[in-house]
C-alpha cells in the first residue's frame, strides 16, 4: 500500500522532502517498471540506470513535476520551489503543457537549471495529481515514447537520439558516450535503425563496419594501428593485429569468435528469412558488446594513463 506521502495531492506537502521520500519514490519506480517491460528491456526506463533530480513546482494551480539529468551525474536528488505569486499571470495560466510552464519560468528567470542539466520530457507532468501518479505518467511516458521513436524508418532519423538510443532492447548509452566518435555514433545509428526497421541486411552491413571501426579504436588507443599494414584493411588484418599486439590479451578462441562474426556478415543474403537474418545481428551485437567490455575499456585506460 502506498504512503500517505504517494498519495498526498497537496504539492505544498512536498516541500519537507528527504531521501527516505526520494528512495520510497525510486523503488516505486522500480517495481512499477518490473511490471511494465520484461527483465531484458528494463533499462528503456532511464531512473533504472540512471541518478535523476525530481523538481517538484508549486504555482497558482495544481503544481507540475519533472525530472532532469546531467551526464556523470552520482546521485539522485530532488528540489522544491513555489512559485504560486509569479505565476499568477495570464500568460502563465494559458501554458497548458508542462514544457511551455518549464519555459516560462525559465524566461522569467525563476527557474535555472545546471549548463548540463537536461530535462526528461517523458517525466514532465504538466498537472500535479500525486506523487504516484507523477511516476506512473512518466513510466507510461517512457514506454510509449520508446515504441514510437524506434518504429520510425531509418531515412527520417538523421541524428543519433541518445535517449532513445538508450532506451533501446540493448544498452548502448555507456558506450556511445565512452567512445565519443562521431563517425561511431554514424554507423552505431545505422545499425539500430536498421534493426528496428527489420532492415536486418541493412544492419549486418552496419554492424560489421562497426567491429571494425571499434578495433582500429583499440589499436589506435594502444599506439598499435600500424601492425594493421594496410590502408584499407580487411577483417583478418584486424584479427592479426590483436592477435600480434603485446597489450591485447587476444588468444585462439577470442581470434575464432570474431572471425565468426565477420562470417556472418559476409554470409548475409537477401534470401536469408528474417528471423535468421535477426537471429544473426543479435550475434554480432552481443560481439559488438563484448570488443567494447573486454577490449575497448582496457584500451581507453592505459591512453588515459599514458597522458
Amino acid at each position: 500500500m502506498s504512503s500517505y506521502f504517494m498519495q498526498s495531492m497537496d504539492i505544498h506537502s512536498y516541500e519537507d522532502l528527504d531521501y527516505q521520500h526520494l528512495e520510497e519514490l525510486h523503488e516505486y519506480y522500480n517495481t512499477e517498471t518490473k511490471k511494465t517491460a520484461e527483465k531484458a528491456d528494463q533499462n528503456i526506463f532511464y531512473w533504472n540506470e540512471f541518478p535523476v533530480t525530481i523538481y517538484f513546482i508549486e504555482d497558482v494551480s495544481t503544481g507540475f513535476a519533472f525530472a532532469t539529468y546531467v551526464d556523470g551525474q552520482e546521485k539522485d536528488s530532488f528540489k522544491y520551489f513555489d512559485f504560486t505569486k509569479e505565476t499568477d499571470t495570464l500568460d502563465y495560466k494559458t501554458r497548458t503543457t508542462g514544457k511551455k510552464k518549464i519555459q516560462y519560468l525559465q524566461n522569467q528567470g525563476l527557474l535555472v537549471l545546471d549548463e548540463n542539466e537536461k530535462v526528461l520530457e517523458q517525466s514532465i507532468a504538466a498537472m500535479f495529481l500525486t506523487a504516484q501518479n507523477f511516476i506512473d505518467q512518466w513510466i507510461i511516458g517512457e514506454y510509449y515514447k520508446v515504441n514510437k521513436e524506434l518504429s520510425k524508418e531509418a531515412k527520417d532519423l538523421v541524428y543519433i537520439d541518445s535517449s532513445t538510443i538508450h532506451q533501446s532492447k540493448f544498452q548502448f548509452r555507456e558506450m556511445l558516450t565512452n567512445i565519443n566518435d562521431e563517425q561511431f555514433k554514424a554507423e552505431f545509428s545505422e545499425f539500430l535503425f536498421g534493426y528496428n526497421n527489420k532492415q536486418f541486411f541493412l544492419a549486418a552491413s552496419a554492424m560489421g563496419s562497426i567491429i571494425e571501426h571499434l578495433m582500429f579504436l583499440i589499436l589506435d588507443n594502444y599506439g598499435d594501428a600500424r601492425l594493421l599494414g594496410n590502408r584499407r584493411p580487411t577483417a583478418k588484418n584486424y584479427l592479426s593485429a590483436f592477435e600480434k599486439s603485446k597489450y591485447i590479451q587476444f588468444n585462439d578462441r577470442d581470434s575464432s569468435y570474431f572471425d565468426n562474426i565477420f562470417q556472418t556478415r559476409n554470409s548475409f543474403s537477401h534470401f536469408n528469412t528474417g528471423y535468421a537474418l535477426k537471429s544473426q545481428c543479435d550475434m554480432m551485437l552481443l560481439g559488438l558488446t563484448s570488443l567494447y567490455k573486454r577490449f575497448y575499456l582496457p584500451s581507453k585506460v592505459y591512453q588515459a594513463k599514458k597522458k
